[in-house]
């Protein structure tokens, strides 16, 4: 049997949910989406797509999900320019939850974390804005990813990282909360520089219209010219939507800038 991409129902929500604001703008209230639990994540550059010294690599955006929706139909959810984001790090999945926290203890987690973020943001000794090189776009069975590098010399990426989990495990109070709620358990940077943009809404027909659509992908991706996206701040944040497509005023709780 050849794989198809795995059908997501976080982004079949997504998707309608998108569908119908453009259908219906003037409508005052559309169902938004939530996620079964509050995500807390750090994002660089969210919503980097929308600053203006990106403006190229933007319409590269633009460009390649035109092209790859002439072969997915209605079976692949594009992430809008609002929504791209690099992932730093993830304090708490949307999808797994901590032990079913409350309200209350959910804060206190954030504000723990908001801590360590503000102490390694501060010994960064970087002031300058974040240049990162989008170096390929990828196929996975879960989602497109976007893979990114540093400029050669650079790491700001690996040392935000190092400086949280030192600072994490500097913390009395990330050890108290973490014999009281276990948080180091959704505690996960991953060892990349990655953006995901589109996922599988809707399951493919059959497996030939899927072998279009990969080949297509694959195409683009065979002859990608890498191009540049400035990361201005990172930002710790709420996920009350999947895949921070939530509105950045409501959701971010503390913004770094560089």
């Amino acid at each position: 049997t050849k794989k198809i991409m795995n059908f997501d129902k976080f982004a079949e929500e997504l998707s309608l949910w998108e569908n119908e604001k453009k259908l219906n703008p003037e409508k005052p209230n559309h169902t938004t989406p939530k996620s079964p639990f509050p995500g807390l994540v750090l994002t660089g550059g969210w919503g980097w797509a929308l600053d203006k010294v990106n403006d190229e690599t933007t319409q590269r955006y633009s460009n390649l999900v035109e092209e790859l929706s002439k072969f997915s139909s209605e079976c692949i959810h594009f992430y809008p320019p609002r929504s791209l984001h690099i992932t730093i790090a993830t304090f708490c999945s949307f999808k797994d939850g901590l032990n079913n926290l409350n309200e209350n203890e959910m804060k206190e987690v954030a504000e723990c974390y908001r801590k360590l973020v503000k102490a390694a943001c501060s010994k960064r000794n970087q002031t300058e804005n974040i240049t990162l090189i989008l170096e390929s776009i990828q196929l996975s069975q879960d989602a497109g990813i976007m893979f990114f590098k540093e400029q050669e010399g650079e790491q700001n990426i690996v040392t935000i990282r190092q400086l949280i989990k030192q600072e994490a495990k500097e913390s009395l109070e990330f050890q108290e909360l973490d014999r009281k709620y276990s948080i180091s358990s959704g505690f996960k940077m991953p060892g990349i520089i990655h953006s995901s943009f589109m996922r599988c809404s809707k399951s493919f027909v059959d497996s030939n219209s899927f072998e279009q659509f990969q080949k297509k992908f694959q195409e683009i991706s065979n002859s990608w010219v890498p191009c540049k996206v400035i990361v201005k701040n990172f930002s710790i944040s709420w996920e009350r939507v999947p895949y921070m497509h939530g509105n950045q005023k409501d959701e971010e709780i503390e913004i770094f800038q560089f």
